[in-house]
């Protein structure tokens, strides 16, 4: 149900944490180590400590906000090394930790900077899944207007999320893509070309795959 899948939160994966720490590392010469919501290393400069528990980070997620590791604490604690761990926030929260090692009192400038860039990059790859998961959705929509997907109870509220009018008044029509001899990738990207075009030309338009051939299109009158 759509009230479900707008309910979902930010999460910090590995992979998206691993492209923040290969993109850092490419402006700083020194490690860098993403942490999840629980404290483990997602991504690191050093691959073998991914998987292992980060103390540093576990008291950035107590504390909510940045901890300075130097030589002297860094030997109380579980496999630390000196450095500052910042938290990480996507939508109002903290959803994870970055690490940058090095001496505290030389690094807290580049490491701010650093925390910034990480959290564009959450907010920028927030927003595509967002943007998909509504793509989805609408193209569901279509489907239950069509008839081609069991129809939902809460029709009309789902359309409103969506911001589509289900009331407006709309041609139906059904795009067949002249498949003979092409693979299933040119397929798709003719069907991706069709909805630019669509998009580009009909705005309002509604659009969704009904085969891999076929495209279901709600023109608004």
């Amino acid at each position: 149900p759509l009230h479900r899948a707008t309910s979902i939160m930010f999460l910090l994966d590995a992979s998206l944490a691993q492209s923040i720490v290969d993109h850092t590392m490419q402006i700083l010469q020194t490690n860098v180590n993403v942490m999840d919501e629980r404290g483990r290393i997602i991504a690191s400069g050093d691959r073998s400590r991914i998987g292992t528990r980060h103390d540093g980070a576990l008291l950035v997620l107590a504390q909510e906000r940045a901890v300075e590791i130097d030589e002297a604490l860094a030997m109380r604690m579980h496999d630390a090394r000196p450095g500052i761990n910042l938290p990480l926030r996507a939508e109002g929260r903290v959803v994870g930790v970055l690490g940058v090692s090095g001496v505290p009192e030389s690094i807290r400038q580049q490491a701010e900077l650093v925390r910034m860039a990480a959290e564009t990059m959450l907010e920028q790859a927030r927003l595509v899944r967002v943007l998909a998961r509504d793509e989805r959705l609408r193209e569901e929509l279509v489907l239950q207007l069509i008839g081609a997907a069991p129809a939902m109870p809460a029709l009309a509220d789902w359309a409103r999320r969506l911001q589509v009018d289900a009331g407006l008044p709309r041609v139906a029509l059904v795009l067949d893509i002249d498949a003979a001899g092409l693979a299933a990738d040119a397929v798709l990207a003719e069907q991706q070309r069709l909805r630019r075009r669509l998009a580009d030309e009909a705005p309002g338009v509604l659009v969704a795959s009904v085969s891999l051939r076929e495209l279901a299109v709600l023109l608004p009158v």
